[in-house]
């Protein structure tokens, strides 16, 4: 086991002056992976944290992290978030990956992380179509749902000023590589796309969020860790923000929140600009299928897709930013 300090040197700039301070991590290495003390973390945040056998809570002004241990769940302002490696123990304090610090509650916490962009125009990418089906329910398809999903949310989209481009308007086949390349070919500012789930088991139901997996992490529903570093990976904070604006405002429905998670999937690994992956409810569970099928259920999922957009381009954009900018840099001092 491998210990180490970690330096943050944040620089405040008021105006004209600057005013810089470090901010101290102590972290551990096990297994190969670096972790770091909830309790630093949340001394950052300026938060309090208390513990038991089972979760951490971290509370701050208007502001509360739930880990639950020792899991990959946790929970940012009451939306389940999915981390990059399980939480764990050192010496009887707590710890979370470095990396699920730097690329999970940073961006998700922390607007000056995240790269600047203004989004003007969105590309919609309805799941499958035309040969293929994606999953089906007892009496529809994925392909049909997706579709109506998506041409709700563009006229949505149209109606607050955004450019809006369709990856199909249409039951046709759209080959997986050729989605994700519209973005290059209209030079488009992000890119959502749209499917509905199936379990063998029937009673699953619920709304998740994917964004794809930093290099050197392993996918929500994988062990293994890739260290490849795709087209996608690079936007993983903007990934983050993007994803979690979604979920949250998608969670409001009052339907199974399963969380922001992380895949490979294609379309992600080749988006050039941010990119999430939204299952909307499962066409296995009786219930959701007929949700799905309904006007108004997908009109409020459209509805709270643009809202978890709109988020996402506030804050992207800068609007929400003080006029204090934060740089962060990285230093480890081994210890011992």
């Amino acid at each position: 086991m491998l210990s180490f300090k970690k330096i943050f040197l944040i620089s405040f700039i008021f105006f004209s002056s600057l005013e810089i301070f470090a901010v101290y991590f102590n972290g551990v290495t096990l297994s190969g992976i670096k972790y770091i003390y909830i309790k630093d973390v949340a001394r950052y945040y300026g938060m309090t944290v208390s513990q038991n056998s089972k979760f951490c809570y971290l509370k701050g002004q208007a502001r509360k992290i739930v880990f639950e241990f020792p899991t990959k769940k946790a929970e940012i302002n009451g939306v389940v978030v999915n981390l990059l490696f399980h939480t764990n123990y050192n010496s009887g304090n707590s710890i979370i990956s470095e990396k699920d610090f730097q690329l999970v509650l940073e961006p998700i916490m922390n607007l000056n992380v995240i790269k600047r962009q203004r989004v003007k125009t969105i590309v919609i990418d309805p799941g499958h179509g035309g040969k293929d089906h994606g999953t089906h329910g007892s009496y529809s398809k994925e392909k049909d749902i997706t579709l109506s999903i998506a041409k709700k949310v563009a006229q949505q989209l149209s109606s607050k000023g955004y450019k809006v481009i369709m990856t199909r308007n249409s039951d046709k086949t759209v080959e997986v590589y050729s989605r994700p390349a519209v973005i290059t070919r209209y030079g488009a500012d992000m890119f959502i796309s749209i499917h509905a789930n199936h379990s063998a088991k029937r009673n699953i139901n619920g709304i998740e969020t994917f964004i794809l997996a930093p290099a050197g992490t392993s996918s929500t529903y994988a062990k293994n860790i890739v260290k490849t570093r795709e087209n996608g990976n690079f936007y993983d904070l903007n990934n983050a923000k993007l994803g979690y604006e979604i979920q949250k405002s998608l969670s409001k429905m009052g339907r199974n929140d399963r969380g922001l998670k992380h895949a490979r999937f294609a379309v992600l690994r080749e988006a050039t600009k941010p990119a999430i992956l939204i299952e909307t409810g499962f066409l296995s569970n009786i219930g959701e299928e007929r949700m799905l099928n309904s006007d108004s259920y997908q009109n409020n999922i459209a509805k709270c897709i643009v809202a978890g957009i709109i988020s996402y381009a506030k804050a992207a954009s800068g609007n929400n930013y003080c006029s204090i900018k934060r740089i962060t840099s990285l230093w480890y001092i081994r210890k011992g």
